[in-house]
């Protein structure tokens, strides 16, 4: 009878732990599955960000291929430019160079002109006497001018150019001018009409 009792015990046991054996397999299979799943949505959360990695490299790539073909076009207009400056600067010292040509020649013209006109013009050798009461007639020679033919007569630029109604200084060769005589010369008649109304 004892025997027969620790026997069923022993059964009892031997089915129960077989039914925990079967109970543990089944767990570990549903872990394992979720396991499974959660690697699976890991997999596919990183295959996205694969995928948006691989779409931002392409746009950089565009990017990088859009800036070297501006850079290139940058380039070529650099170089377009740098032409279009050296021919300017070009152009330029060829305007200086003809500019400071010019104004030598202009210097050297009135200088050599300065030079000729230095002698002073002579009213004796010209008009020996008034050709009216009033004015000496002068005949210009090469290189005079107003300014030393005033001088040699004693009056100034503004009464010849008055008398002869020039509008400039400038003179040429041969052409005739009045001189006006001294006012001092024509002051002197009244003193002489004094004298004489004194003897009377």
């Amino acid at each position: 009878m004892h025997a027969s009792i620790q026997l069923s015990f022993f059964l009892a046991g031997c089915l129960a732990a077989g039914a925990f054996a079967q109970e543990d397999p089944s767990r570990e299979m549903v872990r394992q599955r979720e396991d499974l799943r959660a690697l699976r949505e890991k997999l596919g959360q990183f295959s996205n960000d694969v995928r948006a990695a691989q779409e931002d490299a392409s746009s950089v790539k565009g990017d990088i291929a859009r800036l070297k073909t501006e850079n290139e076009s940058l380039k070529k207009e650099i170089v377009r430019l740098d032409g279009w400056i050296q021919k300017l600067d070009t152009a330029r010292e060829q305007d200086r160079k003809a500019i400071v040509e010019e104004v030598s020649k202009e210097v050297a013209t009135l200088r050599k002109s300065a030079s000729a006109g230095s002698p002073k013009a002579a009213p004796a050798s010209r008009a020996s006497k008034p050709v009216s009461e009033d004015a000496y007639e002068h005949v210009v020679r090469k290189g005079e001018y107003l300014a030393a033919i005033a001088e040699a007569y004693g009056v100034t630029v503004a009464q010849i150019k008055k008398t002869n109604q020039l509008k400039s200084n400038e003179l040429k060769t041969g052409q005739r001018l009045l001189i006006p005589i001294k006012e001092a010369s024509a002051a002197s008649k009244p003193s002489l009409d004094a004298g004489k109304k004194a003897k009377k």
